[in-house]
């Protein structure tokens, strides 16, 4: 008894977040008509009002987008996805503690990371127990910006208009425009140019 008991407990948490989920990816459909989010978009948000997304978007399933000030003491979460840019399925976007601003056009591929903030790294303190760091914080991606899949960026990080991310990359510097970086670290490869 004591089994089924703690198996209908887990369950009953479980489907209390998924009925959560569900209810704020219905009111960001509600507010963003002119965006597609897919059906298995995990959302986590304290204010529907720190999420923009403009005319033309789209978020593909299993992606997960949290924008949440855990810490009492910072108040800057914020996410913008700007006109006709698009976050492929399975990205982790972590706009907590910073803001993640992602312009006009742009192309995020499958399994993306962007986190806008860290931790603290005192020694003194447990990292659980510290706020988010403030040396680096929030990224910012211009207009007409490619991510490759698999990528990874780090906060402090702006991506200039233009600019390319090979796949599989950890983006741990500003991007100069219409440069293609790759690596881990990333490091610049060459510059788009025309045919």
């Amino acid at each position: 008894m004591i089994r089924v008991l703690k198996v209908l407990k887990k369950i009953s948490i479980y489907s209390y977040i998924n009925l959560t989920s569900f209810i704020r990816l219905y009111k960001l459909r509600i507010k963003f008509l002119n965006s597609y989010i897919a059906s298995k978009v995990h959302i986590v948000y304290e204010d529907i009002n720190l999420i923009h997304l403009s005319k033309g978007t789209s978020i593909e399933n299993f992606t997960t987008l949290c924008v949440v000030n855990y810490d009492i003491k910072s108040n800057n979460s914020y996410f913008e996805l700007g006109e006709n840019s698009t976050i492929g399925a399975l990205s982790n976007i972590r706009a907590s503690g910073g803001k993640i601003i992602i312009g006009k056009n742009c192309l995020i591929a499958q399994n993306v990371s962007m986190i806008a903030a860290g931790h603290g790294i005192k020694k003194s303190d447990l990292i659980v127990n510290q706020p988010w760091g403030n040396d680096k914080i929030d990224i910012v991606l211009h207009d007409d910006v490619w991510v490759g899949a698999n990528s990874v960026i780090l906060p402090g990080v702006e991506i200039m208009k233009g600019a390319i991310i090979g796949a599989g990359s950890v983006v741990t510097k500003n991007v100069d425009e219409y440069s293609i970086v790759t690596g881990i670290p990333a490091k610049h490869l060459r510059y788009r140019v025309d045919d």
